[in-house]
């Protein structure tokens, strides 16, 4: 009884391996889209800090990146809190972008501000300033609007770990890219074992013997040790399945099935092109991670 759920898996791994290939590009692009449609942030910035005699003044950023925040997705206004040992002594606007935001400020507690705004359209910003008995080494955000998680706190003193700076889908990308270019070269560098296959295939007429051309496709087959490729005895039927339909008219467009259904097996047009679009994806994405990794070591 235990045998069928042991096929079901093995035939799911079968699968995985069998089409690798396909799924790399399949989860990169699911993986980009699951980005984007997350994107909708809310950061909330300490960008500057300076010290007043002796009170400290430090400047904020709120920046909207993604869809519009009206009064009715701001359930509960922003709340900045800071470590309790700090007190806040006074804050101010400093800009708003665009003008037209109508923004409101309040004091709840001595480690604790409100802020509050009519409406945050895409890209748009506030930025105000707070001064308080002690530097801001640390502080969090609460609050809840529609559709947003978390708010995105950012300090100029705490940089983000490593790999958050780069960003998960340029590291995945990255390693995509090697994956795929060392696939195809491994392909290409098996060029020779599936021209004999190829040439085997050249060799068909109407008194070719079945059996040992069958036979001699299979060992050309098992000789082509390249990785990912339909099973044997699958493409061996198929082989069969076209070998039946010959006759003296068809012998070209036998071959030529014959030909697309060898290629296929081991999705060589699909594998292949990627002997040069894997270094153009490599220095994308090596672009895009130096320039996140130096945008926030200068920010």
């Amino acid at each position: 009884m235990s045998t069928k759920p042991n096929n079901i898996v093995f035939k799911i791994i079968k699968f995985l391996y069998e089409n690798f290939i396909i799924i790399l590009p399949l989860l990169v692009g699911s993986n980009l889209l699951i980005q984007s449609l997350n994107s909708n942030d809310l950061t909330i910035y300490l960008y500057e800090h300076e010290q007043i005699g002796v009170q400290y003044q430090s400047k904020f950023e709120v920046y909207n990146e993604g869809m519009a925040i009206s009064k009715y997705e701001l359930i509960q206004p922003l709340i900045i809190n800071l470590q309790k040992e700090n007190a806040i002594v006074d804050f101010d606007l400093i800009e708003k972008n665009p003008e037209a935001i109508k923004v409101w400020f309040s004091k709840l507690t001595k480690t604790k501000l409100k802020v509050d705004f009519d409406l945050l359209n895409e890209s748009e910003s506030l930025k105000f300033s707070v001064r308080t008995t002690q530097p801001i080494e640390k502080f969090t955000v609460s609050s809840r609007i529609k559709n947003i998680e978390d708010v995105v706190t950012y300090h100029y003193k705490i940089k983000p770990k490593f790999y958050d700076r780069i960003g998960k889908f340029w590291i995945f990308l990255l390693l995509f890219s090697i994956i795929t270019f060392i696939d195809a070269a491994l392909l290409v560098s098996k060029n020779k074992q599936l021209k004999n296959i190829l040439n085997l295939i050249d060799t068909l007429s109407n008194t070719t013997e079945k059996t040992v051309f069958l036979s001699a496709y299979k060992q050309g087959y098992t000789e082509y040790k390249i990785r990912f490729k339909r099973n044997r005895e699958t493409i061996v039927a198929d082989i069969s399945v076209l070998f039946d339909t010959l006759t003296p008219d068809n012998i070209s467009e036998v071959t030529q099935k014959m030909y697309a259904v060898t290629k296929r097996a081991v999705l060589y047009k699909l594998r292949k092109p990627y002997l040069l679009i894997s270094p153009v994806l490599f220095l994308i994405s090596l672009i895009a991670i130096i320039g996140s990794i130096i945008f926030y070591a200068t920010f």
